[in-house]
């Protein structure tokens, strides 16, 4: 137990990486402003070829990783090449596994590469507020959060974990919270549950 607690302060108290800068080209899509910052990535949103809005998730793992002095490129910090090396590819292996993902309840990948050495993910754009942020407004006027809002977001996220063309059960997560990275849209209401937020 004492372990984990010295592994979590690690992770999640080093200095934060400057982000890429407004107008970066990066594979096609041009970069506008980060979006929000994990302990495991970065998420942008931006433009792709036609202008139409994107969110490019980064793998910048927190304490394993600096931004290089061209303001791009990520270099693993000696000791931790390997490590790096092993979550860049989970990363990787993980926008493979949501690219094959068709579901209203999970947001879509559309691509997914390796460039400035380390791994992107783009995902679609969706705009709205975090669970957080909602329960912060609510809780703020004084209200509960209605528990038949609450089965209502969680039996659709629990939807997100679906699976493939052969019966598999895929596990849909992230790297920057137990139940981060999961976004979904309740008709009306696009929510996302996630430190790193793909949402404005």
């Amino acid at each position: 137990r004492r372990h984990g607690r010295r592994f979590f302060f690690f992770f999640f108290n080093q200095q934060e990486q400057p982000p890429l800068a407004a107008g970066t080209l990066l594979e096609g899509y041009r970069i506008e402003r980060k979006l929000s910052q994990g302990g495991f990535s970065v998420v942008y949103l931006a433009r792709d070829a036609v202008g139409k809005p994107v969110a490019i998730k980064e793998y910048l793992p927190a304490g394993m990783a600096l931004r290089g002095a061209d303001a791009a490129t990520i270099e693993a910090r000696g000791e931790h090449q390997a490590v790096f090396n092993t979550g860049m590819k989970c990363f990787f292996d993980e926008g493979r596994l949501l690219a094959g993902i068709d579901h209203p309840n999970v947001v879509r990948v559309s691509n997914f590469f390796r460039a400035n050495g380390t791994a992107y993910l783009v995902m679609r754009y969706e705009e709205g507020e975090t669970l957080k942020d909602h329960a912060r407004r609510l809780l703020e006027r004084g209200e509960a959060i209605p528990e038949d809002f609450l089965r209502e977001v969680f039996v659709r996220l629990l939807a997100g974990g679906v699976d493939d063309v052969d019966g598999n059960a895929r596990h849909v997560g992230d790297h920057d919270g137990a139940v981060g990275g999961f976004a979904f849209d309740l008709g009306r209401t696009r929510i996302s549950v996630a430190l790193g937020a793909v949402v404005a």
